[in-house]
C-alpha cells in the first residue's frame, strides 16, 4: 500500500456537490500541489475545511472547491487523506480527478479505501462488509441492521466465539504436547465444546430473518388468466404498472418491481395466466411463470371469487405442493360468503385472504398474512444483530459441523490429535468472518463488490 490512490467518491450524475478522495503517503502532498487556497497564509489544520480552487498544470482554474486534509492515523484508512469537494456533475469531477492522477495518484480499485481501513487495523472484516451493506440497503430495516453491524454489533457476537474456540484449541494442543506425561483428556473439554456449539447455533438461528432483511422475499403472483393478478400487482405497487384488461392472456411476460412492506422488501413478480394455450407468445409466458414458481419464496395464488373452482385451478393447486403460498380470493365484492367458502375448501389447506384488488379492499389482511407466514413481526422486535451475509452463514455452518465432529470424536474416544484437526478448522472458519484467518483471494472477492471510492 505504498502508492497513493484517488477516486471519485460520489455519483457522476448531476448534483449539488461532488467529492474526489485520496489516500496514501502522498495524499496530502498531491492534493496541495493541485490546490490554490484563497488565503495563502492559512496553515494546514487536520480536518479543517479550506476554500480555494483546483488549478490545472498551466495555472488555469478547473473548479472552485472546498478541501479537507486529514493526517494519519486518525482517518478512515489510517493513512494520510484528502477530500476535495467540487461542484456536482460529471465534468467537474472528471477534471479534478484527472488532475490528481496527473500528479502521481493512482486510480483506486473497487472498495480499496475500505480494504485499506481493514488491512491497517481500523475495522474488522464484518464492519468492512457492513459499509457496502449500508450503501446497498433497499429498505429501512435493512439499513438499520447494516448500521448495527457497522457499529461493531456482529463483531461483538463473533469475537467471543473465535476466542473461545482458540482457547479450546490451545487446551487440546497442550494436552497433545504433554501426552507422554498423562493419558487423561482435559475434564472440561467436552462441556466447553458443547457450550461453544450453543453460541454458534444461537447466531445461526438468526440467518433466516437476516436473509429476508437483506434480500427481501421474492413474491410471485400466479393464477389462471383474468382473475385479477395484474390488478393485485398494480394495487400493491400503488400505480398502473401492469396492463389490465378483461381479455384473458393480456400479460404475456413477467413484470418485476420491488415494494417495501413495513421495512421488508418484496420483489413482486406478475406472471402470465397459467393455462394451456396454442398462442406461441403466451405459451412462452406460461413457461416462464412455471419456472419462476420454482425459485419464488412466496406465491400469491389468485383466484376469482365470482367464478367456480375449475380444472385450471386444480392444476395450479397441484403445482403448489411443497411451496409457500397464500390463497388470494379476489373480487370478493362480487361473491357471497358461501361462494367464498366453497372456493377456500376446494383450494385446500392454505392460508387465505379475501380481497378486491380493484377497490383496494383486504390488502391490509394480505399484508398481515405475509407477516404471519414469515414471522416478520419477530424481526421488528429483535434489537440485536442478525446474520445477513451469506459468507458469514457458510463459515458458521462449517464451523458448527467441525465442532460437532470434534464433540462426537471425543465421546467415541478418538485420539485427541484427530479431534484437534476439527477444532483448528472450526477456529479458522470463525476467524474468516472477522478477518483474523481470511485468505487474500477472499478479500479480493469481498472488496471487488464495493463501489469505487468507498
Amino acid at each position: 500500500m505504498e502508492h497513493t490512490i484517488a477516486a471519485v467518491a460520489t455519483s457522476m450524475g448531476m448534483g449539488g456537490i461532488g467529492m474526489v478522495r485520496l489516500s496514501g503517503e502522498k495524499a496530502i502532498e498531491t492534493a496541495q500541489k493541485a490546490f490554490s487556497p484563497a488565503k495563502k497564509d492559512e496553515p494546514l489544520v487536520h480536518r479543517l475545511m479550506r476554500y480555494g480552487h483546483i488549478l490545472d498544470a498551466d495555472g488555469s482554474v478547473i473548479d472552485e472547491v472546498m478541501i479537507s486534509f486529514m493526517q494519519a492515523p486518525n482517518t478512515y484508512t489510517k493513512e494520510d487523506m484528502a477530500e476535495v469537494y467540487t461542484h456536482g456533475g460529471r465534468m467537474a469531477l472528471t477534471r479534478v480527478y484527472e488532475r490528481v492522477l496527473s500528479l502521481g495518484a493512482q486510480p483506486a480499485e473497487p472498495g480499496e479505501f475500505t480494504k485499506r481501513a481493514f488491512l491497517n487495523g481500523r475495522i474488522d472484516l464484518t464492519r468492512a462488509e457492513a459499509v457496502q451493506d449500508v450503501v446497498s440497503a433497499k429498505t429501512r430495516a435493512a439499513f438499520e441492521q447494516s448500521q448495527k453491524a457497522l457499529s461493531g454489533g456482529l463483531l461483538r457476537k463473533v469475537r467471543p466465539l473465535y476466542e473461545e474456540t482458540l482457547a479450546i484449541l490451545t487446551i487440546a494442543e497442550a494436552a497433545i504436547s504433554f501426552s507422554e506425561d498423562t493419558d487423561e483428556m482435559p475434564a472440561d473439554l467436552p462441556e466447553r465444546i458443547r457450550s461453544l456449539l450453543g453460541g454458534v447455533d444461537a447466531l445461526l438461528q438468526t440467518r433466516s430473518y437476516g436473509k429476508i432483511l437483506k434480500e427481501g422475499i421474492r413474491t410471485l403472483i400466479a393464477g389462471k388468466p383474468n382473475v385479477g393478478k395484474s390488478s393485485l400487482f398494480n394495487a400493491l405497487m400503488q400505480e398502473n404498472r401492469a396492463l389490465v384488461t378483461d381479455i384473458p392472456g393480456t400479460t404475456r411476460d413477467t413484470i418485476e418491481e420491488v415494494i417495501e412492506l413495513q421495512g421488508i422488501a418484496l420483489s413482486m413478480v406478475d406472471t402470465a395466466g397459467i393455462r394451456k394455450t396454442e398462442d406461441l407468445v403466451e405459451s412462452l409466458g406460461v413457461d416462464r411463470a412455471l419456472d419462476q414458481m420454482e425459485t419464488a419464496d412466496l406465491i400469491l395464488w389468485v383466484i376469482d371469487a365470482s367464478r367456480p373452482f375449475e380444472e385450471e385451478d386444480r392444476n395450479i393447486r397441484s403445482l403448489l405442493q411443497g411451496k409457500t403460498a397464500i390463497l388470494v380470493i379476489n373480487k370478493g365484492d362480487l361473491a357471497d360468503d358461501a361462494a367464498v367458502d366453497r372456493l377456500r375448501k376446494a383450494a385446500g389447506d392454505l392460508p387465505h385472504v379475501v380481497i378486491s384488488a380493484k377497490h383496494g379492499a383486504g390488502l391490509h389482511d394480505l399484508t398481515d398474512a405475509i407477516f404471519s407466514l414469515f414471522s416478520l413481526g419477530e424481526i421488528s422486535e429483535k434489537t440485536d444483530v442478525l446474520l445477513t451475509n451469506s459468507r458469514h452463514m457458510q463459515a458458521l455452518e462449517q464451523a458448527k459441523a467441525h465442532l460437532e465432529q470434534a464433540e462426537q470424536d471425543l465421546a467415541a474416544g478418538i485420539p485427541l490429535d484427530c479431534v484437534e484437526v476439527d477444532l483448528r478448522l472450526a477456529w479458522t472458519r470463525i476467524g474468516e468472518i472477522i478477518g483474523e484467518t481470511v485468505h487474500e483471494d477472499v478479500l479480493d472477492s469481498i472488496f471487488s463488490r464495493f463501489c469505487i471510492g468507498k
